[in-house]
Parts: structure tokens; sequence; C-alpha cells
């Protein structure tokens, strides 16, 4: 899988939109931390989306959900308050609630997660053109982005 996605990072055509770039790094986000468990590339994956797609708000429920997971509750209230107060024409409320549910029954905020050793990056080797996080830094998929 990171054979396709190495692929996509070298196309020489870019995506046509900031949606399909958002969509490709939103799946490799999803790759790195469901399959290789890399919650720290997923993460820096997710935050790219947002940042390249900062109006779609769809793209915003993904980081909540991996700060859930990673024990940032704090963090997690911060992005899904932007999201409720952005949620215009009601399109997010019942993924909204959902999480206000979630974060309403979660212990405080302040709590370190019972295993930190368990969200560590395994060891891997990254492409030569690849931060730690996983991702690449240039490329003709990066370009005009």
């Amino acid at each position: 899988m990171m054979t396709i996605f190495q692929s996509a990072f070298a196309n020489r055509t870019p995506p046509s939109t900031r949606r399909q770039f958002s969509d490709v790094f939103t799946v490799h986000g999803s790759f790195l931390i469901n399959k290789s468990e890399n919650f720290k590339g997923g993460k820096a994956a997710f935050e790219r989306v947002v940042q390249v797609s900062p109006n779609i708000l769809q793209y915003r429920l993904n980081p909540i959900n991996l700060l859930i997971a990673m024990y940032r509750y704090r963090d997690a209230g911060v992005q899904l308050r932007y999201l409720k107060s952005h949620n215009f024409f009601d399109r997010h409320t019942a993924q909204i609630m959902a999480l206000s549910r979630t974060l309403a029954q979660l212990p405080d905020a302040n709590l370190e997660p019972p295993q930190a050793e368990s969200i560590v990056c395994r060891n891997r080797r990254l492409p030569r053109d690849t931060a730690d996080d996983g991702l690449p830094r240039s490329g003709p998929l990066l370009r005009g982005v």
C-alpha cells in the first residue's frame, strides 16, 4: 500500500483540485494510523488536509476522532468547538452530537494516557524525501498547494 501512496506523491500530474489533494492525504493518514499504527504521521496528514481545505468541515472530523484516541481530550474539544461554530446548514450536526457525547463521558482532559508507549510509532524505513511523520516534503503532488 505504501507503494501506491509513494506513486501518488511522485505523480507528475498534480491533483486538479484541493479536494483531490485532501482526499489523497486523508486516505494516507487513515492508512498510517490503522495499518502502520503511526499516529504521529496520521495526525500530520490530517492536519495538512485541514490546512489545504479549511472550509470543508468533513475533514475536521478525522483529527477530532484521532485526538480522542490519543487521549488529547482538550485538543479534541477545541477542534469540536470550531466545528460547532462553523456548522452552517446543520450538515454535520449528527457527528458533532456524537462526538460531544463521547467527550462528555471521558475523564478529565488533563489525564495522561494509561499506556503512552502504545501510541509510539513503530520503527520503519522512510523514503529519503520524507520527514519523521511519514509525509513527503516535496514532489509534484505538493506543488501549488
